[in-house]
């Protein structure tokens, strides 16, 4: 099968809610509280030998997204989102190794003077970012002592950016099982950017701190998805990430 070509246009009517935010959170997540009504408009486009760059279907393949996006047409937010992906699989020699990749890259940006809010931001941890929390890799704003008992408040915020590449060593061990897949991993990523008119409660923790992680994992692909179960047998992040040594994921790609 030869390279393919495939695109999407969209229109999109949201209802985004941030609401329960605790008191004690940070003033930039209380300021941006509420509820938001919005359309949008958006399109993709992906090119590639596999254009749903799934795992456990043979040798080699490759794909490229882009995905555009614009919402807040007739809303309270106009914000403009580009995401950009690459995906490849390699087969090494005739060793039954193979190498799978894929790096993901975005931002968000308001538009007419309006800022993204935490629901538009980006968090990374789980799947995104294995060896992490889920949504517990971004800025935050850390109040020191400030929490009950005197331990700091931490309200991770989400970035406005994010860059990302997780990457897997595949290993030939349930050959006679193509949708059975181990493998070594490594992930590196980071996500940071905060545009906000509030003043944090503590100290903005908001750099470009790639956080890293490495361990082993088993995938299972289905025509639903990818059950992927991992271990995380290193990870190197910075103060307050919070750190998840098992995780147990489904991704779903279109």
């Amino acid at each position: 099968m030869g390279d393919q070509i495939g695109g999407e246009f969209r229109y999109t009517l949201s209802w985004d809610e941030l609401d329960n935010v605790d008191a004690s959170a940070s003033n930039i997540l209380q300021s941006e509280a509420g509820s938001r009504v919005s359309s949008g408009v958006g399109i993709s486009l992906i090119t590639g030998s596999d254009l749903a760059g799934r795992p456990g279907l043979g040798g080699s393949s490759w794909s490229v997204r882009f995905d555009q996006d614009f919402t807040g047409l007739g809303g309270d937010t106009d914000l403009s989102t580009s995401k950009l992906s690459f995906f490849g699989k390699l087969p090494i020699g005739g060793s039954g190794l193979a190498l799978r990749s894929r790096v993901e890259l975005g931002t968000v940006t308001g538009l007419s003077g309006d800022n993204p809010i935490a629901t538009d931001r980006f968090f990374l941890g789980g799947a995104a970012l294995r060896g992490f929390e889920r949504g517990s890799v971004s800025p935050r704003d850390v109040c020191v002592g400030c929490g009950a008992g005197g331990v700091d408040e931490v309200t991770n915020l989400g970035g406005n950016h994010f860059a990302v590449a997780r990457t897997d060593l595949l290993l030939p061990i349930f050959t006679r099982i193509p949708t059975l897949e181990t493998f070594i991993f490594g992930d590196v990523g980071a996500s940071w950017g905060v545009d906000t008119n509030a003043a944090p409660t503590g100290v903005l923790i908001d750099d470009r701190a790639f956080r890293t992680s490495a361990g082993i994992g088993l995938s299972v692909a289905t025509q639903l998805g990818t059950f992927e179960s991992y271990l995380a047998l290193s990870s190197s992040g910075e103060t307050y990430d919070q750190k998840q040594a098992f995780g147990l994921t489904f991704r779903s790609e279109f």
